[in-house]
């Protein structure tokens, strides 16, 4: 029942494309919209319920979401890409079933460059588009460089320590000069409008880790998972 989880679920990427106008995606399909500098947010249904990993902005009003999922039955990574021509209203997606799980991608003057995992058929992980986004095709290498890891522990720990919140950060992003956003886990959304010196959490405040097993008896407990 990926819609109804969706409120919880981990946000993986946020971007604005104007001072007001942002977007933020995540797990279970979930797309989230604002119109006023990241205050509040609205829920945009979409029927796809995969990983939603990274979005950019190739205008005030075009964008483009990547991300994918593994086919649970034979493994095989398969990628998704949703764009919109409306500022994040609508979004439609491109029907290219050789892309891969897609996890990063960026707007490079005239022409989108996305990376994932490996593409047995187009024998590359790096791929790119110069109709933004409808339609993409092997790319030679990721010479742009766009390519970045997930946050370590230590990185963790450091937005822990700026924020002063128990918040997992996945993104974010610059919305003025000294304004900025970032999302985390558990659908968590915070502002700051004096460039990191304080923040305010906008959503999921109130959400918390939680972890339910069960056992017969302690002996049998995987200690080392929990």
């Amino acid at each position: 029942q990926a819609q109804e989880l969706r409120g919880d679920s981990t946000l993986r990427a946020v971007a604005f494309g104007t001072q007001n106008l942002g977007v933020a995606c995540g797990d279970r399909g979930v797309i989230l919209r604002t119109e006023d500098g990241g205050e509040s947010w609205q829920s945009i249904e979409t029927e796809h319920q995969c990983t939603l990993a990274d979005i950019t902005w190739i205008s005030s009003h075009d964008a483009v979401i990547v991300g994918g999922s593994l086919d649970r039955v034979t493994g095989i990574s398969r990628g998704i890409v949703l764009w919109t021509r409306d500022g994040g209203l609508n979004w439609s997606n491109t029907e290219d079933a050789e892309l891969p799980m897609l996890r990063h991608v960026a707007w490079n003057e005239d022409r989108l460059i996305a990376t994932g995992d490996w593409s047995d058929s187009l024998l590359t992980t790096c791929f790119e588009s110069y109709d933004r986004g409808r339609s993409w095709h092997a790319a030679i290498d990721n010479e742009d460089g766009i390519e970045r890891g997930e946050n370590s522990r230590t990185d963790l720990l450091r937005w822990r320590v700026a924020t002063n919140q128990q918040i997992t950060v996945r993104d974010a992003c610059r919305t003025s000069e000294l304004g900025r956003c970032l999302v985390g886990d558990h659908g968590v959304i915070a502002l700051t409008a004096d460039q990191g010196k304080s923040w305010q959490v906008v959503r999921g405040q109130q959400r918390k880790t939680g972890v339910l097993f069960i056992s017969r008896h302690p002996a049998s407990v995987a200690w080392s998972l929990v």
